[in-house]
């Protein structure tokens, strides 16, 4: 009966704890997966296979990541823990370095579509450091809240 009375009045009902760290694994094994996705589009456009498939791969990680960043914009935290507000800050940092990946995944389309693929392998280089700093404290904060809520979190790798 609350629960109806949250929806009614337009209210989010709260995550568990474990479930708003789920939910983040999700979304990062979605954005993963669209760069590994990109990253196989380019691979062939190196050998010869041409960028057609880069904008695609391209957009589609644009309208993930939209997607993603519009629903933490205002998630709903869950009741009682003391770590969620800077777990959540932490990823929105970790979304936020996303945006410049997906700039310097422009310029290497645009370098690609352009027939210099020597330079948009170059540019595919550069990403994996955009990211360090945002993971690291994105890591961070999940451990206190996994610890905070006695729960271990495990990378997978895959699929």
């Amino acid at each position: 009966m609350v629960v109806l009375a949250l929806l009614v009045a337009g209210c989010k009902v709260p995550p568990t704890k474990q479930g708003f760290n789920d939910k983040m694994a999700r979304d990062n094994k979605k954005l993963a997966k669209l760069g590994k996705d990109f990253s196989r589009s380019l691979f062939e456009a190196t050998k010869g296979g041409g960028a057609g498939t880069l904008r695609s791969r391209l957009t589609a990680i644009e309208d993930e990541l939209r997607q993603i960043k519009d629903h933490y914009a205002d998630a709903a935290l869950p009741a009682g823990s003391n770590s969620a507000q800077a777990y959540l800050d932490a990823y929105k940092g970790f979304l936020d370095s996303q945006d410049k990946i997906v700039a310097k995944m422009r310029d290497i389309v645009a370098a690609a579509e352009g027939g210099n693929v020597g330079r948009a392998t170059a540019l595919q280089g550069e990403l994996g450091n955009l990211e360090q700093n945002a993971l690291g404290k994105l890591r961070d904060a999940q451990r206190a809240y996994s610890d905070e809520h006695h729960f271990r979190t495990v990378e997978k790798y895959g699929d």
